[in-house]
């Protein structure tokens, strides 16, 4: 997954990204910023011992990250 992100990263010329990392709990690790190697830093330190609650609680990730987008931007968000 780490591989993937990166490269996709890598794809993105500009556009913003953000990183939640979840298990059992979500959090926000990177906001929203076209700072892609901030991302990146957020990325290498991302690990399973970052998520005190265990689990796969997927609901909860994409709500924060839906959150996380600037409600008055236009354009698309994915």
């Amino acid at each position: 997954a780490r591989t993937a992100i990166q490269r996709l990263l890598e794809r993105l010329c500009g556009d913003r990204a953000a990183l939640v990392v979840f298990a059992g709990e979500a959090f926000l690790a990177a906001p929203l910023t076209r700072d892609h190697t901030a991302v990146s830093r957020a990325l290498d330190v991302a690990s399973p011992d970052v998520v005190s609650e265990q689990g796969s609680n997927l609901g909860e990730a994409i709500k924060l990250a839906r959150a996380g987008f600037d409600r008055a931007s236009q354009g698309p968000r994915a």
